[in-house]
């Protein structure tokens, strides 16, 4: 291994993984449990029943008794390569792999697209909250996004009414499984935050998959605005509740007028 004179920001492994920040596993607290995220107002945590139809960072400053003195400011490390931005099973590595975005117009403002390794990782509308850090999209282009750039056009057009698009959301074991279970709503219909607990088998997890929901990266695509509060109560969403009204009511009258035909 050779000396670089600089310090690496972030501890990287040699599968090119930050560690673990897997808290929403199988742990009676989960990561999400403790709060709702900034601008949500989810579900109670008293929902319950029915069914729907990892960072370990560390500070890379020289530890005197790990590195050599090189002079009166400089501490000589052993370099840290580049790191792959696959992992060795073929999933992609979304800390090191390039990002691209484009941004598109559509009934509800416009919306940002990010692919990761060109494969969709986030779809983001105007005032987006929690707000994603724009420096984190790379360079703007159209190049890489065609396929979801018609399909959301479809969406809106009331000729699509499911995604098929590869997907590559950034987040812990347990957002991934809430994400997943996500999709499995059907096109015009809800399911409230109980009823995605009990779906992936965490029935008393109510408001971690309240906080897993509001952290969805894929807006739309993920469609997190088919999730509602008991009673059939409309809650929060990352883009405001007139644009969760609007893909609500856009895919009710969908569904009904190909029922009605």
């Amino acid at each position: 291994m050779h000396d670089c004179l600089y310090v690496a920001e972030q501890d990287i492994d040699p599968r090119g993984h930050l560690g673990r920040e897997d808290r929403g596993g199988d742990g009676a607290v989960d990561d999400d449990a403790g709060g709702l995220g900034e601008g949500t107002d989810h579900g109670k945590a008293g929902e319950r029943g029915g069914h729907c139809g990892k960072g370990n960072h560390r500070s890379m400053v020289p530890d005197r008794s790990d590195t050599r003195r090189h002079g009166p400011h400089v501490f000589v490390m052993p370099c840290v390569y580049p790191v792959p931005t696959r992992t060795s099973d073929g999933r992609i590595n979304t800390v090191t792999a390039p990002r691209t975005h484009t941004v598109i117009g559509s009934p509800i403002g416009d919306l940002t697209l990010v692919n990761t390794d060109g494969v969709l990782s986030g779809l983001y509308m105007t005032d987006h909250r929690p707000a994603p850090d724009p420096t984190t999209f790379g360079p703007r282009t159209a190049d890489g996004f065609d396929t979801a750039t018609a399909q959301v056009t479809e969406y809106f057009d009331g000729t699509r009414t499911a995604f098929d698009l590869p997907l590559a959301p950034a987040g812990t074991a347990f957002q991934q499984t809430v994400w997943t279970a996500l999709r499995a709503i059907d096109y015009g219909t809800t399911c409230t935050y109980g009823q995605i607990a009990a779906a992936i088998g965490r029935p008393t997890a109510v408001r971690a998959v309240a906080a897993a929901n509001a952290r969805n990266p894929l807006s739309i695509v993920v469609p997190c605005h088919r999730v509602i509060g008991s009673g059939g109560r409309l809650t929060g969403y990352a883009g405001g509740l007139d644009r969760k009204q609007f893909l609500l009511d856009r895919e009710a009258q969908v569904a009904h007028g190909r029922t009605s035909a």
